[in-house]
């Protein structure tokens, strides 16, 4: 299996095509999850709002800007300045939800905590999400996990049986 961190992206497999299928890749949103935000639009909801605005097909950076400005509002309404510490600390205060799911960041270290990236696989030409259960152990190998994982990327495998060759007389004796 092989992952790159470009796989999330719509483009990726605009430019490999075929050569993209089973590769797995993060993306922080998709247009199929299910999430009632707390700011903003649902996923779906996002997705209809920027194909109507004549923006194409939206993609996960689109989506990260979107719920950036919404955060950033939350902030500002939080705190009533631009002063910069004042900004941090109330980004740090939040615990609230986007369309790409839960917000909260350490204090300390500014360091994102809430949300948790999704894992998707190219499958015919379509990202398919790879089920959060499948790649939620802490470390240890874990017999059904993986099998989550092998079952997600069967759907891009083509099988077919192998015929003898005709003049096969291997069995006349």
């Amino acid at each position: 299996m092989l992952a790159c961190v470009a796989a999330g992206v719509a483009q990726f497999y605009t430019q490999l095509g075929s050569r993209a299928e089973g590769i797995v890749g993060p993306s922080p949103w998709e247009e199929s999850l299910e999430i009632e935000p707390q700011l903003g639009s649902t996923p779906r909801a996002f997705a209809r709002e920027m194909r109507a605005a004549g923006a194409g097909e939206p993609d996960y950076p689109a989506a990260q800007a979107y719920a950036a400005g919404w955060l950033a509002l939350a902030a500002l309404q939080a705190c009533g300045s631009l002063v910069p510490d004042r900004m941090r600390e109330a980004f740090a205060n939040l615990r609230i939800s986007t369309l790409l799911g839960e917000f909260a960041i350490d204090p300390n270290s500014g360091r994102q905590i809430g949300h948790q990236v999704l894992l998707v696989q190219w499958h015919d030409g379509v990202k398919v999400i790879i089920h959060p259960d499948a790649h939620a152990d802490t470390g240890s190998l874990e017999f059904p996990s993986g099998w989550r994982l092998i079952l997600a990327s069967l759907g891009s495998l083509h099988l077919r049986t192998r015929r003898p060759p005709e003049n096969d007389n291997s069995n006349d004796a």
